[in-house]
């Protein structure tokens, strides 16, 4: 049976070179002044921030992060390497967000996420709040 594992982003972690590339491609390179070395910078945890990833058997398969931010705390950056999609990954790095968000007192957790995927995060337990354009504010509490 496979087993997932979640770990912390730090400045250490090997893995952060290949979350800033998934981050990079999947949401920064369209803007003209971003950079990879921009975004690796902001991988890693910081008072108001923690990175984190999961291993599926080892291997390095997702990523997200937890920002606290103007009196909010907001699950950001959940990603899924294409080859591990379905097989529980992104479910796992959202309970490690409820966990984390509870245990940093960072509550209640919020998101912004496109139409598509508002069913996954309701099965997560988020309950949209509000619309940004045509991207759905969740939150859960």
């Amino acid at each position: 049976m496979s087993q997932i594992e979640i770990k912390e982003v730090t400045q250490y972690s090997q893995e952060a070179a290949q979350i800033a590339k998934w981050y990079f491609e999947q949401w920064d390179s369209h803007r003209a002044d971003a950079s990879y070395d921009e975004v690796l910078a902001l991988v890693t945890s910081t008072d108001d921030k923690v990175g984190f990833y999961a291993c599926l058997d080892g291997a390095l398969a997702g990523a997200a992060e937890i920002k606290y931010r103007q009196g909010r705390a907001w699950l950001d950056g959940v990603y899924v390497d294409a080859q591990y999609r379905g097989l529980g990954i992104s479910n796992a790095l959202v309970d490690y967000a409820k966990m984390k968000s509870t245990s940093l007192n960072w509550q209640p957790l919020y998101l912004k996420c496109e139409p598509h995927l508002v069913r996954l995060y309701e099965k997560c337990g988020f309950k949209v709040t509000a619309k940004n354009g045509e991207k759905s504010i969740m939150a859960w509490e």
